[in-house]
């Protein structure tokens, strides 16, 4: 009879070392620091949503002034083409300007000679 018992206490502790269980000998300062390790990890989880939401919202602000400002530098190189197109064209009036002079000041030299 002491053999049999012998056996059944071997296997419940068996059973019972494979079991998920608390002991008394685990310290309630263990288990608070567990909790409020989780307790950290969600609020620093939170926070990082709440990051991650605020970046979405600069993106999304940052693509529509970027899209605004396309606009007004695609006006701007077309004001610089306008500038360009009028100085080539002033360019060519005063070029123009002086071959005139250039060409009436012999006439008025010979003029005076005579």
């Amino acid at each position: 009879m002491s053999a049999r018992r012998d056996t059944r206490r071997v296997v419940e502790v068996v059973d019972f070392d494979s079991q998920w269980h608390l002991d008394r000998r685990v310290p309630i300062a263990l288990i608070v620091t567990f909790l409020l390790q989780g307790a950290t990890l969600l609020a620093w989880g939170n926070g990082l949503t709440a990051d991650v939401a605020t970046m979405k919202q600069d993106i999304v602000e940052l693509k529509s002034a970027n899209s605004a400002s396309s606009g007004k530098l695609d006006q701007l190189i077309r004001v610089e083409t306008r500038l360009q197109y009028m100085a080539e064209s002033l360019q060519r009036v005063e070029r123009t300007i002086e071959r005139i002079i250039t060409d009436a000041r012999p006439q008025e030299v010979t003029k005076r000679a005579r």
